[in-house]
């Protein structure tokens, strides 16, 4: 197996003509429409069945029934933000930010080459409500079962996309796999095993409750040969699983979007006997020290 990163080079992608970039535009604007229905028949019901298989901390997560070709998850989890907070979890308009997005949503992706740019918001748009991106790139992703089956790279279509539903506001951040003449099979020449999304993505839409927002993500992958129907369904699972982390996230993006006080306007640690986090009583030989950004 050939060491990664790849050559930036090794694919033979051609610049697209502009029927075809019009073509792909469509399909992600579409793909990201069907993430989002699909999302919504499982919270208010719908035609495909569902078999609950996880309840804890407000993290519920489904598994599609009857679908004996595909793996089909989808999470759900309530948490305090808003819509605008949710989106700048995905920016990546700069070295920083790229580098937050990839350690926060692509810590199993071990290369990734970018092949065309569909639509890439500009600093200055994206600060002025123009949120919507396209792209079609290539990704090699670590193997969840290491000893069980190869590493898996796939070239997929991604869309985020801001809409309205039930006038509700929402985001999406889709992907779903494609065929390029220019991204063939690697397995031979670096034991990376296609995977391939029929649709899959994180789903953000305003809640009924004031202040927070439902968060849903979907996983819709179809094995390519049946002995990886073990490792699909271990990888979705991870990532239902580590949807409780935006709630982490959206709070250090929330926090470092503050500024730090300064030595007096913090709480005297003299008129605090319990931990103002954790609520324990602070012993005889503790030392205590504030937070910087609460004061307490």
């Amino acid at each position: 197996m050939s060491k990664l990163p790849l050559p930036r080079n090794i694919f033979d992608c051609p610049p697209l003509q502009d029927h075809e970039i019009t073509s792909f535009k469509a399909q992600a604007t579409n793909l990201a429409i069907d993430v989002v229905r699909i999302r919504t028949a499982r919270i208010q019901g719908g035609s495909q069945k569902w078999e609950l298989q996880y309840d804890e901390s407000d993290l519920k997560i489904y598994k599609g029934a009857d679908t004996s070709a595909d793996n089909l998850q989808c999470a759900v989890l309530e948490v305090a933000g808003t819509i605008e907070e949710a989106i700048e979890l995905f920016r990546t308009d700069s070295a920083e930010l790229a580098a937050e997005f990839h350690e926060r949503f692509q810590s199993d992706v071990l290369d990734r080459i970018v092949l065309y740019r569909l639509m890439e918001p500009s600093v200055e748009s994206w600060e002025s409500g123009g949120h919507d991106k396209m792209d079609v790139s290539w990704m090699a992703l670590k193997s969840p079962m290491k000893t069980l089956s190869n590493p898996r790279d796939l070239c997929v279509l991604s869309c985020c996309h801001e809409y309205d539903y039930d006038n509700k506001r929402g985001w999406v951040y889709a992907f779903q796999s494609v065929d390029l003449p220019g991204c063939p099979l690697l397995k031979s020449s670096h034991g990376l095993a296609r995977t391939f999304h029929v649709g899959s993505g994180y789903v953000f839409q305003e809640s009924d409750r004031p202040g927070y927002i439902q968060i849903s993500y979907l996983s819709h992958t179809r094995p390519m040969q049946s002995p990886e129907w073990a490792s699909y369904d271990v990888s979705a699972s991870k990532r239902c699983r580590n949807l409780v982390d935006m709630d982490r996230y959206l709070r250090e993006n929330r926090l470092s979007a503050t500024p730090f006080m300064s030595k007096g306007d913090v709480v005297p640690v003299a008129l605090r006997r319990i931990c103002f986090l954790c609520r324990k009583k602070f012993g005889s030989f503790g030392r205590k020290t504030n937070c910087f950004k609460c004061g307490e």
